[in-house]
């Protein structure tokens, strides 16, 4: 009797492996970047950094001082600004183009002591490092 039992699989063939899987997905998450950035307009960026700070300039031309945002959290720094939007045929009632990069430093920063200046179209960012200080003792009571 044990003869006649046969291990069968029916849906073999049918899946595709995990590995092909993975493969369509990484493949499906990229096309869905792709798709997301198409179009939208990124401005320069230049990080240089010393011995105390980073210094970052940032081409954002015709755009106004007021419509400017950046963030520093602890090495990540957010620069988001809003430029009016060129007339191009068509009007879609959008008066303004949003714009941002995000990008992360090697060491923290001192987001107290940063200092932002835009002048003739440049943002020019001066970012601290943070002091990495001795660690001190905790008296015990």
């Amino acid at each position: 009797m044990a003869a006649i039992l046969q291990r069968s699989t029916p849906l073999a063939g049918r899946f595709p492996s995990v590995a092909r899987l993975e493969e369509r997905f990484r493949l499906w998450r990229l096309r869905h970047a792709l798709h997301a950035l198409r179009g939208r307009r990124r401005f320069r960026l230049d990080v240089t950094e010393n011995d105390d700070a980073y210094l970052v300039q940032a081409e954002l031309p015709g755009c106004d001082k007021d419509a400017l945002r950046v963030e520093v959290d602890g090495n990540a720094v957010l620069i988001f600004a809003e430029t009016p939007r060129q007339e191009q045929g068509g009007k879609d009632g959008r008066q303004s183009e949003a714009q941002y990069r995000y990008f992360t430093l090697e060491h923290a920063l001192d987001d107290s002591a940063a200092a932002a200046r835009y002048h003739h179209g440049v943002l020019e960012l001066r970012l601290p490092k943070k002091k990495s200080g001795r660690g001190r003792y905790v008296p015990v009571s």
